[in-house]
């Protein structure tokens, strides 16, 4: 638990709760719901150690705003935000004068504030036709770069969008295209991080249409604009909250099309190999023959390994690879960094052999991620002929 290593955790967890201490067993559960995206059972674990005073007694406050924390953050994957400011803003009215943890403190009251403008909104609805929708994408390349978009509509009026499963909550439009589709902003100075940091509004609009699926009242990051992939222009990116609603979203090569399926359709003897960290999604895998965590942001143009993987195979990759310097976007602008360049890596996911060539390695510490292998982006989808999605339970499939 400490060393957040969920994977080995979840496997522990389901051999030994039965024997475990109830503070421990609530708090794993907890852990691990927020991992493998389960609210409901998250909050369920976070109640049941909050609502007894001698557990209470016994995590100290620390962890008690840490179970808030993730109890909030619980409450918002599930739209209730009223609920979320209800219990923010009694757990801070009774801590303001006490120190616990400044950043833990800063973002519970950032939270409250947030969720408390939010729950005055209308409250957001999904709907849907059918169980099961298809819409053709967009590949597109420029560069060293790759993105995928999808025909939608906002307020009935179309566009494409980016698909980012990179982006962990809200849809970002720029400036200029909130005001084409009549998208106002409702709260103001909200914090962003990406390649850089920075505030953006957020606005709603009555409804964004995919296929047969109806989003209504849809929340909107504004921002002033956003950074292309190498050349390619961007004007609204996909929020991931939405295709976690949805629940699984197919990519298939041949039909250069995207399925999104509401119904539950993956294997149940397929154990999770995803797991979320700030509503990021991370894959675990086999790199080299070696466990690694790879953040799948498909946002991203490109693939890379990272800082963190350039120092455990330093020797290694100083002999193999050449130096070469990489770009990457996002939101808060452009950045270079200096690196290598391996000739190819080998990857394994679920018994299904991949390599990537020419592959860029960091060796500075890039956006906020700093435990993860590196990072699959869009390119990763080109490889196969398959690659699904379920947010539900937390597993990515590939079929070449």
């Amino acid at each position: 638990m400490n060393k957040q290593q969920m994977f080995k955790l979840n496997e522990k967890f389901n051999l030994y709760k039965n024997d475990l201490n109830p503070i421990i067993r609530y708090f794993a559960q907890a852990m691990l719901a927020e991992s493998f995206n389960r609210p409901a059972n998250g909050i369920a674990a976070v109640d049941s150690l909050l609502n007894n005073s001698a557990y209470q007694s016994q995590l100290g406050l620390r962890n008690i705003a840490y179970l808030i924390h993730l109890k909030s953050g619980f409450l918002e994957s599930l739209y209730r935000y009223q609920e979320s400011a209800t219990i923010l803003s009694s757990f801070n009215s009774q801590t303001k004068d006490i120190d616990y943890d400044p950043n833990l403190k800063i973002s519970l009251i950032n939270s409250e504030k947030l969720h408390s403008s939010i729950a005055a909104l209308p409250k957001k609805v999904f709907k849907y036709s059918n169980k099961k929708t298809k819409v053709p994408y967009k590949l597109k390349r420029a560069g060293k770069g790759t993105s995928y978009s999808i025909p939608c509509s906002i307020n009935g009026i179309g566009i494409d969008m980016l698909i980012d499963t990179g982006n962990p909550k809200h849809t970002v439009i720029d400036r200029k295209r909130a005001a084409e589709f009549g998208i106002k902003a409702v709260i103001d100075s909200i914090p962003m991080f990406g390649v850089g940091s920075g505030y953006a509004q957020i606005g709603s609009a009555d409804s964004i249409n995919i296929g047969s699926m109806t989003f209504h009242n849809p929340l909107f990051y504004i921002v002033d604009n956003i950074s292309p992939i190498d050349s390619i222009k961007i004007d609204v990116v996909l929020g991931s909250e939405l295709l976690n609603t949805i629940g699984n979203i197919t990519f298939n090569k041949k039909q250069s099309a995207v399925t999104f399926n509401v119904e539950d359709k993956t294997d149940k003897q397929l154990q999770p190999n995803m797991v979320m960290k700030n509503r990021h999604l991370f894959i675990n895998l086999l790199c080299n023959n070696n466990n690694c965590l790879m953040h799948f942001d498909t946002g991203a143009s490109h693939s890379n390994m990272s800082k963190f993987f350039f120092e455990k195979n330093k020797q290694y990759i100083i002999q193999k690879a050449t130096t070469d310097s990489i770009r990457i976007s996002g939101f808060g602008g452009i950045s270079r960094h200096l690196g290598y360049r391996l000739p190819e890596i080998d990857f394994n996911l679920s018994n299904t052999d991949f390599s990537f060539k020419k592959i860029m390695i960091y060796t500075e510490p890039v956006m906020l991620h700093d435990k993860e292998d590196g990072c699959f982006g869009a390119n990763l989808i080109s490889r196969f002929n398959n690659l699904s999605i379920n947010y539900r339970d937390m597993v990515i499939t590939i079929e070449k």
